[in-house]
Formats: structure tokens, sequence, C-alpha cells
């Protein structure tokens, strides 16, 4: 019986991005190494952390919050990989980034609306899901200028979570992530 050739074939995404060093250093600083990299005659870069291979191309002209590229890289166990993604980010930054382009299509107001109407709708949901959609609520709360909103969240957020002994791992980063917001907004 013959074998099909496409068994245990490995796709690598090639994604474009405006500076394919800026991509490097990014991902290197979330613990990737550095495979490949070429200026001439097309800027490229490849990346490898584990199983998972990303490889960039710069496209110079690219608007990254109209880009519709996408990676979906599954893992067995999240909250990890979080961790570890959180940490490098860190490291980098000296605290969790709280810009980027968010879904609903790079419009954080309305990530804003979608999320507080999730959160209204799903009040049972499980503590650690709400405590860290809280904490991104509040996130976006203050990229859409609205720093008013953005207390109020981290003020639930806080009587949320009052009595939780020991938070897990992804918890003990969604807090961490709005005790930033609380000290950037200038509150205890």
């Amino acid at each position: 019986m013959a074998t099909d050739p496409w068994d245990g074939a490995t796709t690598i995404p090639l994604l474009p991005c405006t500076d394919v060093d800026e991509m490097r250093d990014f991902w290197v600083a979330l613990g990737f190494d550095l495979n490949y990299r070429q200026l001439r005659p097309n800027p490229v870069v490849s990346l490898r952390r584990g199983a998972v291979d990303l490889q960039y191309f710069g496209l110079e002209q690219l608007a990254p919050e109209d880009s519709c590229s996408s990676c979906v890289v599954v893992v067995s166990d999240t909250e990890p990989v979080f961790a570890a993604l959180a940490e490098g980010l860190r490291s980098r930054y000296g605290r969790l980034p709280l810009t980027c382009f968010p879904d609903s299509h790079g419009d954080a107001q309305q990530a804003r609306k979608i999320l507080a109407g999730a959160l209204r709708r799903e009040q049972g949901a499980d503590l650690g899901y709400r405590i860290g959609a809280l904490a991104f609520l509040a996130g976006l709360a203050v990229r859409t200028q609205d720093p008013e909103a953005a207390r109020a969240t981290l003020d639930e957020l806080a009587v949320l979570t009052a009595s939780l002994d020991e938070p897990s791992p992804a918890v003990a980063l969604a807090l961490a992530q709005a005790d930033e917001l609380r000290a950037d907004l200038g509150r205890p």
C-alpha cells in the first residue's frame, strides 16, 4: 500500500510585516530562536520555538491594523504558554503592553462594547475567565481614552478578587496587568 506524500508534511506560515528585524527582536524576546535572516533580494526572517516555526517577509507598504494575516498555534495547555509569553513581554517592555490592534477589526471601542456585553450576559462565568476579561476591559477603556470607565472596571475587579486565596498563574497575570493600569491611572 502506497503512503500519501502529504503524510508528515509541515506547514510554516509566511506572514507579512513592515520590518523583519523588529519581528526578530520581538519574537526572540519571547523565547524564540532565530533560524534565518536575509535582507536581499527580499527581507525574510525565520524563528522557531519548540515545534512552532514562524516566517515573516518584509512588506514596507503594509498597514498592520488592516492586515488579515493570521497564524493559529494549538497547544495542550494555554496557561504556561501565556505565562512564558507574558514574561518575555515584561522583559522586553518592562510590562505587558497595553496597546495593540484588538479584535473587532482594529476598533477598540467596538471591542469594548462586545466584551462588556459578554460580561453582562455571562454573570456566572468561570471566575478566572471573568477576572481576565475585566482586566482586558479596563485596558480597552484606557485605549479608548475613558479613564473613568477604566477605574470603575478596576474597582469591580478589586471587589471580585478581594476574597481570592491563591490565584492561578493566569489570574495572577491578569491582576498584575490590572495593577499596572491602576498605576498608570494614578490610583493605588
